[in-house]
């Protein structure tokens, strides 16, 4: 499987050089990541939400310590999103992470398409 540069915007396709580095850090770890590729997997094209979605879902598991976070993707909005527990007794919560390239806007997330999500939550899939 190919895997695009981690903050690219060209998506998939594109092979990650496993020596890359941001900042003078090396990035072998992130694109070697099992999470990473299995969001690399998923049918979203861009590399960089899902690059936003691998930061946050880090986040939730070791600084916010959630639990079971799961990533789903969504072919339609071209999204991934997270799903996790805040705190054991809690309902699970969606986080849709997004990189700030990316815009909000009712076109985007129009009624069908939020209920479409909805829908895929609730199912599980």
């Amino acid at each position: 499987m190919a895997t695009a540069q981690p903050g690219s915007s060209s998506g998939k396709g594109q092979e990650a050089d496993p020596g890359a580095s941001v900042g003078g850090e090396r990035l072998d770890w992130m694109v070697q990541h099992p999470k990473y590729t299995e969001m690399m997997a998923l049918d979203v094209s861009d590399s960089t939400q899902v690059y936003a979605a691998f930061l946050v879902y880090l986040d939730l598991l070791e600084a916010r310590n959630w639990k079971d976070v799961t990533c789903r993707g969504s072919a339609e909005l071209q999204l991934v999103y997270l799903l996790g527990f805040p705190a054991e007794q809690e309902k699970v919560h969606v986080v849709v992470p997004m990189p700030v390239h990316m815009t909000l806007s009712h076109a985007r997330f129009s009624q069908q398409s939020y209920w479409k999500l909805v829908t895929a939550v609730i199912a599980g899939g």
